[in-house]
């Protein structure tokens, strides 16, 4: 266990020759086989950085895989009070892991506020900022707020579970609010996922989503919703409670591409994306409202398309015959 803070500081010359990894129990880890479990930390994380990414976890910082590497996090707890990161450039932030293309996260809690002020093509997320390989995330739970401000003018995602999940994202659930200010040309918020290629089973978000576009371009392409952004990838489930206030404000933007959900804000893919809202014994059951622009979308389950691609259950699904989306067992309350 870990009871003592850690802060950095990476604008030194030297900084140029290495690459910022900063996390509670383990800064970063290399090679197969790894484990980490049963850990805790109780200290605040901090970090500024203006020359380099950044790679901050409340557990582990970031995980660089081997040759058929696979590296658990398995029952640890972030009990800091604070994960605060300032960088100019792309920062990849987790209230667990910042990032791990093979790394698996199994019944792993975040109880830490994460604030971020990050530039570049960055995510963060409750439990991981960004997954771009096989690894999955199990059982997880984060009951803390995540506040991102992003100047970059790239792409950037944040949300209360796993900002980009490629591999599984299964029977996690969320409760701290999600709040992003954004200012890049494409931007991705969800309170489960914003990027999500295989939400396996029920993961879901009972919290307040909130995105404001803070840049100048008149065309940003924003993926918005309670529970994943855009799904892109296989056959997912998703059941359980959605609760909370989803709420869009364009700024300055007169023409953006929208795409607004209570579940999902996207739907695309090919014939193994099928999104399966709710299943013959377990339902999803929509609690939320929303707020898109000052516009209330209303609960119509036939008709997804709204504002801007802004829909109660599905802002747009992909035209044609793929992606698949069958809605099941839906209840609205």
């Amino acid at each position: 266990d870990n009871y003592g803070n850690i802060i950095a500081t990476a604008d030194s010359p030297e900084s140029n020759y290495y690459t910022p990894q900063l996390g509670g129990i383990v800064g970063a880890m290399e090679g197969k086989d790894q484990l980490v479990s049963n850990c805790e930390n109780k200290s605040d994380v901090s970090i500024i950085v203006n020359s380099r990414n950044a790679y901050v976890g409340g557990i582990e910082g970031n995980y660089v895989s081997g040759t058929n590497g696979t590296n658990n996090l398995k029952d640890c707890v972030n009990n800091g009070t604070i994960i605060n990161v300032t960088s100019l450039l792309s920062s990849f932030v987790g209230g667990i892991m910042g990032s791990g293309n093979t790394g698996d996260i199994h019944s792993c809690t975040n109880n830490c506020h994460i604030l971020a002020h990050v530039g570049g093509s960055s995510r963060v997320g409750g439990i991981r900022g960004a997954n771009t390989g096989s690894g999955r995330c199990h059982y997880c739970v984060n009951t803390a707020n995540v506040d991102v401000f992003c100047t970059g003018t790239e792409t950037a995602g944040a949300a209360g579970i796993s900002a980009q999940e490629n591999g599984q994202l299964n029977n996690c659930t969320n409760s701290g609010e999600v709040y992003f200010e954004s200012a890049a040309a494409t931007s991705y918020i969800g309170g489960v996922a914003c990027q999500n290629g295989a939400m396996g089973a029920s993961s879901a978000s009972n919290a307040n989503v909130t995105f404001r576009y803070t840049g100048t371009a008149a065309s940003p392409v924003i993926y918005a919703a309670l529970g994943t952004g855009w799904h892109y990838g296989a056959t997912s489930t998703y059941y359980g409670t959605y609760g909370g206030t989803l709420t869009v404000d364009l700024g300055s933007a007169s023409s953006p591409t929208l795409h607004c959900g209570a579940i999902i804000g996207r739907l695309s893919g090919n014939a193994e994306s099928i999104a399966n809202l709710g299943d013959s014994t377990h339902p999803v059951t929509i609690l939320s409202t929303a707020n898109i622009n000052g516009r209330t979308p209303s609960a119509d389950t036939s008709s997804p398309n709204y504002y801007k691609s802004a829909g109660f259950l599905v802002g747009l699904k992909d035209a044609g015959s793929t992606p698949t989306l069958n809605i099941t067992n839906v209840v609205l309350q």
